[in-house]
């Protein structure tokens, strides 16, 4: 296998889940669905949406309606509060609730309709040619909503088509269009894009001086692949958040493709790590054990992609359960705590074998440094269930946005040609590390 397979197998990748890539979450909900007569009966209360409000300004809740029955359709909103009996998560998953019961269950004090009682449950019909506008304010602390639909009476065809569009339209232009958990967002990526593509101008520069002795090494590389990829992925989701702003839909496809290119710099940031603790460019001319790595990495990347394809297809918008906090994501968990178990493995037998002090101590502080890679995900879950549900998005990624910058910038550094010539040999640039056939001569960068 050459570079060229590699290659093009990524674009094939990238091409497919660019494809793949078309639906997303979003301030704005449409759709529509039809439920038979014969749908049994917990069946027939259907999620509509999901939105965080925040505690300061209006929220609005704007939204049409078309119904087969719109006397019979019932528009349920529930929060995530104590101050009611019950919360979204007390009725959505629960099988022994009929579908009249989570109705009765629904938060008392919201879409109120001139001329009826507070506990009125309103259907469409109550609302001006299915025109439904109202206003959520809690001055106390942010609130997630959940508006469900149901039509509870068996036997009877239940048709619905909406339109919801949800602000916080307190705050300013960038903001109002965003869920409480996800204000501040893109500024956030802006600013790390801006400090990306200033760190992808010096990485050119390091490459091009490199290359220009001849001395571009493979690891630098897959290095420079891995900066690259986690600059479009930055770019994608500031483009993705940036017609967010506007519209509250953004562009689903490039904020997936972001997440992937994100999924594939993180795979070979973590192929570098296995890399240099085998000592390959450092302390040997051969990469022993390609299998041991070759399995790693195999096992890193279905877990990841499982995850990716699960957070598309076979995530559940209406659930509160944290990524992470998932099957996929726990396994993702385990498998990437197991690889950095691998990488310390591997670090310790180069280490051993290894006579120079210099880079003994280089695999030291390496092993320290880069050790902290493979547990940043496991703490930034602990920290993720240790905040409330409404900032913890925001708290997340942003740390995951500031180690990747840091980790990404010491390796970065490592491999500045000044640098990379205390540790690293130049080889052959044809040579292929996962070909047996290949011995791999090194000379002295």
């Amino acid at each position: 296998m050459n570079s060229r397979f590699w290659a093009a197998s990524l674009v094939l990748l990238l091409s497919l889940l660019l494809l793949l890539a078309t639906v997303g979450e979003a301030a704005r909900y449409k759709g529509s669905f039809t439920l038979s007569s014969s749908t049994k009966d917990a069946d027939r209360f259907r999620f509509l949406a999901k939105f965080g409000y925040n505690s300061h300004g209006l929220g609005l809740f704007n939204a049409t309606f078309t119904s087969n029955d719109p006397t019979q359709v019932v528009i349920a909103p529930y929060d995530d509060g104590t101050e009611w009996q019950y919360q979204w998560k007390d009725v959505y998953h629960n099988s022994k609730m009929s579908c009249a019961q989570k109705v009765n269950a629904q938060h008392p004090l919201t879409l109120r309709s001139p001329g009826h009682p507070v506990y009125h449950n309103y259907t469409v019909a109550d609302f001006p040619n299915g025109q439904m506008n109202y206003g959520f304010h809690d001055n106390n602390r942010a609130h997630f909503w959940w508006f469900a639909a149901a039509n509870c009476n068996p036997g009877t065809v239940f048709e619905l088509t909406y339109d919801i569009h949800m602000q916080n339209s307190g705050d300013g232009a960038w903001d109002r269009e965003f869920s409480f958990d996800q204000q501040g967002v893109l500024t956030m990526y802006l600013v790390f894009l801006c400090v990306w593509t200033i760190g992808l101008a010096v990485e050119a520069y390091a490459a091009f001086a490199l290359w220009r002795k001849d001395a571009w090494h493979p690891m630098v590389r897959i290095l420079d692949a891995a900066v690259l990829s986690q600059w479009f992925s930055l770019l994608f989701v500031t483009i993705h958040y940036g017609v967010y702003k506007d519209d509250g839909m953004g562009v689903p496809g490039l904020f997936y493709v972001g997440q992937a290119l994100n999924l594939v710099s993180v795979l070979l940031f973590t192929l570098l790590l296995l890399l240099l603790a085998k000592g390959w460019a450092i302390s040997t001319m051969e990469l022993h054990g390609k299998w041991q790595v070759l399995i790693a990495m195999a096992a890193l990347t279905a877990a990841y992609v499982a995850l990716y394809f699960w957070a598309i297809f076979g995530s559940d918008p209406a659930d509160t359960l944290y990524v992470y906090e998932t099957a996929p994501g726990i396994v993702l968990l385990v498998v990437r705590v197991l690889v950095g178990c691998v990488y310390g493995a591997f670090l310790f037998f180069t280490l051993r074998a290894e006579d120079t002090q210099v880079k003994r101590l280089f695999y030291i502080v390496m092993g320290v440094v880069f050790g902290l890679w493979f547990i940043t995900l496991p703490v930034w879950t602990i920290i993720a269930a240790a905040v409330d549900e409404w900032v913890r998005f925001k708290v997340v990624l942003g740390l995951s946005l500031t180690s990747n910058t840091l980790f990404f910038g010491a390796f970065c550094y490592m491999t500045w040609p000044s640098q990379a010539s205390k540790y690293f040999r130049k080889m052959d640039t044809n040579y292929d590390p996962l070909d047996e056939s290949e011995a791999g001569p090194y000379q002295e960068l």
